[in-house]
């Protein structure tokens, strides 16, 4: 008989065998999307929210890393010159975190409209930031790192059913297609409550769903995850490790 040249995989072989990840943390400003990403190991952040850092020193102050490397993106001359260094800058971490690609679309399209000359975009410049901004989820992709997108949220209506639903606030079929590139969408919210009526203080929970429901969109394709994630009073490392193949840190489960 011929040997079989191939090597036969199922589905689980390469689960386990993968060792980078796509992640999509998506929910309203204040839902604890940066501060969930900003606990993964040896992580680089691109800040990318017009803000001084982004949503990146409220995350850093929490996580207790003071430390956290970023490189700030205020224009897209800027990324092109980060992007074109990125595997360079990347061999020391494990992580790069986008922060967020809401944000980074709209430097991108407002690059475009500064050389027209205009304020409001029209078909072509929309047709532009979108291949732009794809070809940048393709690059990084190609850099076989753990990749992790933060993104603002929105609604949108299906115009032939009339269904609402939910997804990363980007626009046309971009919102759509980065959850589907990646390996693990979770749908951030927050809550507040007091234990007590003397309590003084709320008590903030954020929640990572991975499971969809009606409106909102997510997705485990890994199956490690529980439905919905509590953050930080979970180990919040652990969503990481199970998935990167590293021991625990000391002292944890």
């Amino acid at each position: 008989m011929t040997e079989n040249p191939f090597r036969i995989q199922n589905f689980q072989d390469l689960s386990s065998n993968k060792k980078d990840y796509t992640f999509l943390f998506y929910g309203a400003s204040g839902t604890g999307k940066s501060y969930l990403a900003a606990q993964a190991h040896k992580t680089l952040i691109l800040a990318c929210d017009p803000g001084a850092k982004g949503g990146l020193p409220e995350a850093v102050l929490k996580v207790n890393k003071n430390s956290i490397p970023f490189i700030p993106v205020k224009s897209y001359s800027e990324l092109l010159s980060i992007a074109g260094s990125m595997e360079k800058i990347m061999e020391d971490y494990e992580v790069l975190v986008i922060d967020s690609i809401s944000y980074l679309y709209r430097t991108i399209m407002s690059d475009i409209l500064s050389k027209v000359g205009r304020e409001i975009p029209r078909f072509d410049e929309w047709n532009l930031a979108a291949q732009r901004t794809r070809r940048l989820i393709e690059a990084l992709g190609e850099l076989h790192k753990n990749i992790i997108y933060t993104a603002l949220e929105t609604l949108n209506k299906d115009e032939i059913t009339g269904r609402i639903f939910g997804g990363p606030s980007l626009p046309g079929k971009l919102s759509g297609e980065l959850p589907q590139a990646c390996d693990i969408v979770l749908h951030m919210t927050v809550t507040q409550s007091r234990t007590s009526l003397s309590q003084t203080k709320s008590e903030i929970k954020y929640i990572g769903h991975s499971t969809p429901d009606d409106i909102w969109f997510a997705k485990d394709r890994t199956g490690k995850l529980a439905p919905s994630v509590i953050v930080p009073e979970e180990n919040s490392w652990s969503i990481f490790n199970s998935l990167f193949s590293r021991e625990q840190p000391k002292g944890k489960e």
